[in-house]
């Protein structure tokens, strides 16, 4: 929806400007004056001309000096449909039908930044303390970026247009179509609007792949957050109702996955396996392999427990899982049944002891239930392509 270009904060913009020195008694002057966080003015004129100059007004603001008011007047490529201030006047942010924000610094007189959207731009609103800047338009999203370095850091899309977006000090507010929206915040209970999104905003949110990229930027562990009723995570949610290309963008993110469970007992895995989605299940089994997984035994029991019906739905993938899974030298990893191994590792301890040597366990010693197992895999696979080709 919004992406954002940089331009250098020394770009001459004298021929954007227009300045003018009124005395306060000056009929003209009257009513020029704003001040204040997050002041916005809206519009929603249908009959726009692409492509049109016009001047709707000079947009003013309060000069420090104590005894005349400064004129900034900026020329916008289009229909001006909105404008917003931080609250101590440093920033200036103007948006309308050029598809385009564009963000002034009131001290220097230079064009900070140039914020590329897709469509006509209805509001603008600075939050309070300065640092985020929210946009909302024609094209149904939420757009917010922080004022540093204007990086996005929340997008939500909507159903209908968006006509307005304020600020308070912990919530986000917007007007969308019949409905007025207030996102975070509220009380001392509630989390602020830059807080992590919870389970019923990233079902909204996974509609969308340009509000996901943002969302994912910013908070990576968003996969395993859980429903509140159901116990149903994001990424069981993707498996059950979104494509591929969803699951795949929430699996990039660099931060560990879990497969939880819901309440009715069934996980992100469990649900790709009763669905029969063979690639689904391919990725998630490819999140253990390449140690996105957790090797706690409770993280590793979610994997465990498919067995029996990954081998009866797609029998290729439990022994790719198996034959690619990584060797791991922790004896605490050995089951407690395979105690010919455990008898082993016991009789070499005494021999060690009874020689007077050191009765640590050596990283020579590997798993001999594991290396079976990889064995095993290997000729399956060799059986199963076998099969295969025939």
């Amino acid at each position: 929806m919004m992406q954002f270009s940089g331009l250098e904060d020394e770009m001459d913009v004298k021929s954007l400007f227009s300045v003018e020195s009124m005395e306060h008694g000056d009929a003209n002057g009257g009513g020029l004056g704003s001040r204040g966080g997050g002041t916005t003015s809206t519009g929603s004129d249908a009959d726009d001309t692409s492509g049109a100059n016009y001047s709707d007004g000079p947009a003013a603001i309060l000069s420090p000096a104590c005894d005349v008011v400064q004129m900034l007047e900026i020329q916008y490529p289009n229909r001006v449909y909105a404008v917003a201030l931080t609250e101590d006047g440093g920033l200036f942010a103007i948006s309308g039908t050029a598809k385009e924000v564009w963000v002034y610094s009131t001290r220097s007189f230079h064009l900070v930044q140039v914020l590329s959207t897709e469509t006509t731009v209805h509001s603008l609103a600075f939050s309070l303390d300065g640092g985020s800047l929210a946009a909302g338009g024609a094209d149904k999203f939420v757009f917010v970026w922080e004022c540093q370095d204007f990086k996005p850091t929340f997008a939500l899309q909507r159903g209908r247009e968006v006509h307005c977006v304020a600020f308070s000090k912990d919530s986000l507010g917007f007007a969308v179509g019949q409905k007025a929206v207030v996102y975070g915040g509220g009380d001392e209970h509630q989390l602020s609007w830059r807080g992590r999104p919870n389970f019923e905003v990233m079902s909204e949110v996974l509609e969308s792949p340009r509000a996901l990229s943002v969302i994912l930027s910013n908070f990576p562990s968003v996969a395993n957050i859980c429903s509140a009723h159901t116990g149903e995570s994001v990424l069981q949610r993707v498996v059950r109702l979104h494509t591929n290309n969803v699951l795949r963008s929430l699996l990039a993110a660099d931060r560990h996955v879990g497969y939880l469970h819901d309440k009715t007992g069934h996980s992100a895995l469990i649900m790709a396996l009763v669905l029969e989605k063979r690639r689904s299940a391919q990725m998630l089994l490819a999140t253990v392999t390449s140690g996105r997984m957790s090797s706690m035994p409770s993280s590793l029991a979610g994997v465990q427990e498919c067995f029996p019906l990954l081998y009866r739905t797609f029998p290729e993938l439990l022994i790719d899982l198996i034959s690619e899974m990584p060797l791991d030298e922790e004896p605490q990893m050995l089951s407690s049944t395979d105690w010919w191994v455990l008898c082993e590792r016991e009789s070499l301890s005494h021999t060690a002891s009874a020689s007077g040597e050191s009765a640590q366990s050596s990283p020579a010693l590997f798993h001999h239930d594991t290396l079976f197992l990889h064995q095993v895999a290997q000729r399956e696979r060799r059986r199963f392509r076998k099969i295969v080709r025939r």
